[in-house]
């Protein structure tokens, strides 16, 4: 049994590690090697340092210098059985993703049930006031006239005067939203399966989990267009007689998949030549040549690439609303640029460009293998095996690049993210105050 002035020592290392570990979250989106430091750090965290029986301080100290600098040293130095690391998780282990588990499911069902409902032009402020410009528009009167005018009315007469321009407008809010809550229902499935799953689960194993839920709803922005077409087409039979209902569901135009148009890419070659002069009418990863960069940014990769059937238009700007790479079962969207850049090619004899989603730089994607598996390390070591010449990877059918299918749609899909943000901030400040910066899950 340890002493209380090594069990002092041991809490109050594992607390500096705690600060280092919220310091790398925080860093995620800025540092790509951030990840890998964090896993790390997560690991020492987790390691039970309390249940090996030291004689003093100085031996902690030195166990958990070798722990960090060479694991493998410090389980043979103290003849730890790598059962003993691999710790059954308990009751309250799995409690902490059950946890997680029931807020997803309470915020989903408010979604759908409630948010979704309401998104009317009576009941939910944002739309009301939009009503009110609009009305202002057309009378002709200061804002604050136009709202005084609809306090005066009832729901039945407000209701009547959305108007099909404004009708659009909400179901494009309605769809993200939908789109969020679906999001998480696959957090919810995908949670549920790992608490069911009878095959051996460690401490480690739970952690690692409740750190990829946290993740998943630290980025959850990211998903408000992932399911947005199946919104447009669900939501119109779901909120039948309900006071959300919307009949211009079907009269907004739906996102565009770029992934899965590559078929109608023309016959043309890279201008200039090079090594793989004409373009393979497949969804891959392959090596490009010549390519002129929308802006000056210098991060950005410009040897590797998925080319896309989507022409350069003047200046236009395409922005890209989602995008999700999968290569063998894996998704790998983390590998990719969230902008696109532009490629000059030569088709019927005249010089124009297309868009072209391009890979992060070679050196950051080396850096991410180290803690994303095998599959991100075999990319990176066939990718700098090949940066010479010719050569492809498979993207799986089931990718998806989301854009919005005309400039004026993008447009108004900007403004709808003004009142979906409100949900994306309400999910993460409530998740936040329940769960905290999490670091310490078992």
């Amino acid at each position: 049994m340890n002493s209380d002035d090594i069990l002092k020592y041991i809490n109050e290392e594992k607390n500096i590690s705690k600060y280092q570990i919220e310091s790398l979250r925080k860093s995620l989106l800025k540092k790509s090697y951030a990840k890998r430091l964090l896993e790390k750090e997560l690991d020492f965290f987790n390691f039970p340092f309390e249940n090996i029986h030291f004689l003093s301080i100085e031996g902690v100290r030195d166990a958990m210098a070798l722990y960090k600098s060479s694991k493998r040293s410090f389980l043979d130095k103290f003849a730890i059985e790598e059962s003993f690391v691999s710790r059954k998780p308990s009751k309250h282990d799995l409690g902490l993703i059950q946890r997680r588990i029931n807020f997803l499911d309470k915020k989903y069902r408010y979604i759908l049930g409630d948010i979704v409902v309401l998104a009317n032009v009576f009941d939910d402020e944002y739309f009301r006031d939009l009503l009110a410009d609009q009305l202002s528009r057309q009378k002709s009167v200061d804002i604050d006239s136009a709202r005084n005018l609809l306090r005066k009315k009832n729901k039945g007469y407000i209701l009547k005067k959305e108007g099909s321009v404004l009708s659009k407008q909400r179901a494009r809010c309605q769809s993200s939203a939908y789109s969020l809550a679906r999001y998480m229902h696959t957090i919810i499935r995908d949670s549920e399966r790992f608490l069911q799953d009878e095959s051996g689960k460690s401490k480690s194993d739970v952690s690692r989990y409740i750190d990829k839920i946290d993740s998943n709803i630290s980025n959850i922005d990211g998903q408000l267009f992932r399911f947005y077409n199946d919104g447009l087409v669900e939501l119109s039979s779901l909120l039948t007689d309900t006071s959300g209902r919307n009949e211009y569901f079907f009269k907004v135009s739906p996102l565009v998949d770029l992934l899965n148009e590559s078929s109608n890419l023309p016959d043309f070659i890279i201008s200039g030549g090079g090594s793989i002069p004409v373009i393979k009418k497949k969804l891959c990863i392959q090596r490009i040549r010549n390519i002129s960069s929308m802006g000056k940014d210098k991060v950005l990769n410009k040897s590797f690439g998925i080319i896309l059937p989507l022409n350069r238009v003047g200046s236009e700007k395409i922005n890209l609303l989602h995008k999700r790479i999968i290569i063998d079962g894996f998704d790998v969207s983390e590998l990719f640029a969230d902008k696109f850049i532009n490629l000059s090619v030569e088709s019927s004899g005249s010089n124009c460009y297309f868009k072209c989603l391009p890979l992060i730089p070679l050196n950051d994607i080396g850096r991410m293998a180290d803690s994303k598996g095998k599959l991100f390390g075999d990319i990176f070591d066939y990718i700098n095996a090949n940066k010479n010449n010719s050569f492809e990877i498979k993207i799986s059918s089931d990718s998806r690049g989301l854009v919005p299918a005309t400039r004026s749609e993008s447009e108004r899909l900007a403004r709808s993210r003004d009142w979906s943000n409100f949900i994306v901030n309400d999910i993460k400040n409530d998740y936040k105050k329940r769960f905290g910066i999490t670091t310490n899950h078992v």
